[in-house]
């Protein structure tokens, strides 16, 4: 039978089999209370398991391919128990291999035996959750022997131009002669011909040696391409060709030939090296926004997020938990879609990680990722819902986005936060939060990827920084203070040129002094300590010859399944420990997130001065960046509505619809200026006619006053014009209905929606195509029928003024002056169900 998708819930009953979606090859025995012994009905199932399995491995041993191996994890309240009824299974698996293939093979010479098949079984782990009475089997078939997509390594090739490889290097630890007689070492290291690893289409090539490297050969066409998307995304980088360096390779018989490619930075300065400042300079903006991606449909869904903390970005462990109950079928009926990854994202409501208010999933989440034989089940199952969201190792970016790879922590006995590894037996390095590289290249056939990337290199250093200070220390035992003596003595009659490295080291014997007298003291305070190792550990950095961090930049090569982002860096299944724990891998995008703006006026001004211009100008660059990659990929452009308002109905009806038009003129001025420089080279570009402005007089009741505000700041941030960016989307929210109609015949030629009342605007395009020099802006969702009074929205009857006061437009202020170009008239409306983005309420 055909079990559930990994969100429909339940296990099944005894004696059934449960296959997973998109896993045929996996089956679930169900054993009774604590039971080790296989019943007739679970036999029956082994031997399926076993007849399929024969008929497979004949087939794939006459084509020369590998055999199936099968994977057994069984499962009990006790260890022991798991382990008995996995090699009860194991055991009659063999036996019923032997058996068909002694029958099939019968009449012919044996040429596969039960011992030609890899049975690997064990106890899973116990961290595992769910009913613990069943033994999971899954059958593994190899792929056939196909052409790969995957880069290669070779050294087989030709090199032009000098040093045409550039490595930096890992600092080590130096024993010299001078003081400090421990210290740390770093350089660079240039090869004439490494290994290359070479992306399957040959179009990029970068070293396979020890290190970490400063190029990457390229053929013309993908380095044009790369740099017409960095442009796109407003990115702080651009590719560049080192004239007269190439590497000359043979492809499927055809010489290759690459050229040498270094980044430039466009503000002529390295970025910071702390990696999310760095991604923020290729991905031109800092990382906001999540991008889940359907593998299958291709098709996108965005989710924003906050990544202002140094180790938690918002609804990454609200995904992981949802994650981990979906792959256990203990979701309920939600559909595991990238709408679905997008809402569990959305579940996290705090402004930053960091805070309180966060689940801990990462020991469920985690052992699901466990690369050990035995868990192959579980971490199949969660790879299924990986699958379904473009995250881990699915997630796939293009260039001008990015990746970054987090830690999903857990919660320890007593609910706090821990930096246990689940994931992953054995030691973990310094733990990393997180981790951001964005995409610079990709190969012609989009197989292989190449990121530029930068750590923060003062953390990453930590352990080795840290065995230099414990080695000085007890090299120098007890002879610092003599030590910083000798020192003050040289400095004093010291040479210019000799002051900076005694200072440096005078600075290093005062530190490490000062830890060691602190060490010696019984119940020395403990955050006192701690400043001190943080200064020798200083102190013993400024000391070792270190490169210049910023200049630690790196290319780095991907591709999909094992040399995926995620595969590489969560490095699960190698000996080396990893920084990363409970891993979870994103696509991210940079400046993405467009929030709303108040441009401010001054008076009974409509004209936008300098300062609002530069907020406006701000706006249009975020804006282009926004529309150029939606329509790349196929989503909707925002709508933009900008609405003007006054301190008071007077202003609001005299200014409002001028402030918002001037506003917009700006806006849409400063839009086609960014777009043309986003799009230099492009045949047909968009423009600023393919966004949907609305343009409006802000309606409904002003925000309450804070009593702290003095009238005059009350009035300024009252005149002013508000940008908003919305996106349509299928659940868009809907808000309160009207209480009627109100027709407003404006004189000028400023489209407004002046009714007063929370609905949505009128265009400045929709008043156009009417061909009036009276628009008519109409505010409806009323009740049907004719009324003789005016309400306004969320206010009580005893503060609803007559339609002749509100005709006379009394202002909030109590101005009674009526506007001349306005003239109000009450008719019958037709309902409709008006809507209001995103749930919320924004003509305030």
């Amino acid at each position: 039978m055909t079990g559930p998708s990994p969100s429909a819930g339940g296990l099944g009953s005894s004696g059934e089999w449960l296959v997973v979606e998109a896993m045929d090859n996996a089956r679930e025995i169900v054993f009774t209370d604590r039971g080790t012994t296989l019943l007739p009905e679970q036999q029956a199932t082994i031997d399926d398991i076993a007849k399929a399995a024969v008929q497979i491995a004949l087939q794939r041993h006459a084509k020369g391919d590998s055999l199936p191996r099968f994977f057994i994890s069984g499962f009990g309240d006790a260890n022991e128990i798991g382990l008995a009824r996995a090699g009860a299974v194991s055991d009659y698996l063999k036996q019923r291999l032997r058996s068909e293939l002694d029958e099939t093979q019968s009449t012919q010479h044996s040429v596969v035996t039960a011992d030609n098949f890899t049975i690997i079984a064990g106890a899973a782990h116990d961290s595992q959750e769910g009913p613990t009475n069943r033994v999971h089997v899954e059958t593994e078939v190899p792929p056939e022997t196909l052409k790969s997509t995957e880069s290669k390594v070779l050294t087989d090739y030709k090199t032009t131009g000098p040093a045409p490889f550039t490595s930096w290097h890992r600092p080590k630890l130096v024993e010299v002669e001078d003081y400090p007689g421990v210290r740390l070492e770093q350089g660079r290291t240039q090869d004439s011909k490494p290994p290359l690893r070479v992306s399957d289409d040959g179009t990029l090539a970068i070293s396979e040696a020890e290190g970490f490297h400063q190029e990457v050969y390229a053929a013309p066409e993908v380095v044009t391409e790369a740099n017409a998307k960095l442009t796109a995304v407003d990115s702080g980088v651009r590719l560049e060709f080192v004239e007269g360096t190439t590497v000359s390779l043979v492809k499927e018989g055809q010489p290759v030939i690459l050229g040498k490619v270094r980044p430039v930075f466009l503000t002529g300065e390295l970025p910071p090296d702390v990696c999310r400042d760095f991604a923020a300079t290729v991905l031109g903006g800092e990382p906001d926004v999540f991008v889940f991606t359907d593998g299958t449909t291709g098709v996108h869904e965005l989710a924003p997020t906050s990544t202002k903390d140094s180790q938690e970005i918002t609804g990454t462990h609200h995904l992981a938990e949802a994650m981990t109950a979906a792959a256990k079928q203990m979701s309920g009926s939600d559909q595991l879609d990238v709408t679905w990854a997008a809402r569990q994202v959305a579940k996290d409501t705090r402004p930053k990680g960091g805070l309180d208010g966060a689940p801990l999933p990462g020991r469920q989440y985690g052992s699901m990722q466990r690369a050990n034989p035995t868990n192959r089940y579980q971490r199949n199952r969660l790879d299924n819902v990986a699958k379904a969201l473009g995250v881990n190792q699915h997630a796939k970016a293009g260039v001008g986005s990015g990746y970054t790879i987090t830690s999903i922590t857990a919660a320890d006995e007593n609910g706090k936060r821990t930096d246990r590894n689940f994931a992953r037996l054995g030691p973990v390095e310094t733990t990393w939060g997180y981790h951001f590289a964005g995409v610079v290249l990709e190969s012609a056939d989009g197989g292989t990827h190449v990121t530029l990337e930068n750590i923060r290199h003062d953390a990453r250093n930590h352990t080795t920084i840290m065995a230099a200070v414990e080695q000085n220390l007890a090299r120098y035992a007890g002879n610092f203070d003599t030590l910083a003596q000798q020192l003050s003595e040289r400095l004093t009659n010291a040479e210019k040129d000799e002051i900076p490295p005694l200072q440096t080291q005078l600075k290093l014997a005062t530190a490490l002094g000062e830890l060691e007298r602190l060490r010696a003291i019984p119940n020395v305070d403990q955050d006192e300590l701690e400043l001190a190792e943080m200064s020798a550990k200083d102190a013993m950095t400024r000391a070792s010859t270190l490169l210049e961090p910023r200049g630690l930049w790196m290319f780095q090569m991907y591709g999909t399944a094992e040399r995926s982002f995620h595969n590489v860096r969560s490095r699960l299944d190698v000996e080396q420990p990893g920084a990363m724990i409970n891993p979870m891998t994103t696509v991210v995008l940079g400046g993405h997130q467009l929030p709303d703006r108040d441009i401010q006026f001054t008076g009974d001004s409509t004209t936008v001065d300098t300062v609002a211009q530069n907020v406006l100008q701000a706006q249009a660059k975020s804006l282009a960046r926004v529309c150029l990659w939606r329509k790349a990929h196929g989503l909707p452009m925002p709508t933009v509505t900008v609405t003007g308002d006054g301190n008071g109905l007077t202003q609001r009806f005299q200014l409002g619809g001028p402030r918002a038009t001037a506003a917009a003129t700006v806006l849409r001025e400063e839009l086609d200026n960014q777009l043309r420089r986003l799009q230099p080279d492009v045949t047909k570009p968009m423009t600023a006619a393919d966004i949907n402005f609305k343009i409006g007089m802000a309606t409904g009741e002003f925000a309450p006053a804070s009593p702290k505000l003095s009238a005059n700041l009350i009035d300024w941030k009252r005149q002013r014009a508000t940008v908003q960016f919305r996106y349509d989307t299928p659940h868009q929210a809907t808000g309160p209905r009207s209480p009627l109609s109100i027709t407003l015949k404006m004189k000028s030629m400023f489209g407004t929606d002046s009714s007063g009342l929370a609905v949505s605007p009128i265009s400045r395009t929709d008043m156009t195509d009417k061909q009036s020099n009276e628009p008519t802006v109409s505010a409806q969702d009323s009740p049907t029928g004719t009324s003789t009074s005016i309400q306004l929205p969320n206010r009580p009857i005893s503060e609803q003024p007559s339609t002749a006061a509100y005709a006379k437009m009394r202002s909030m202020d109590g101005n009674d002056s009526t506007p001349t170009n306005v003239q109000v008239t009450v008719k019958p409306a037709t309902p409709r169900h008006p809507t209001t983005p995103q749930g919320r309420t924004p003509w305030v």
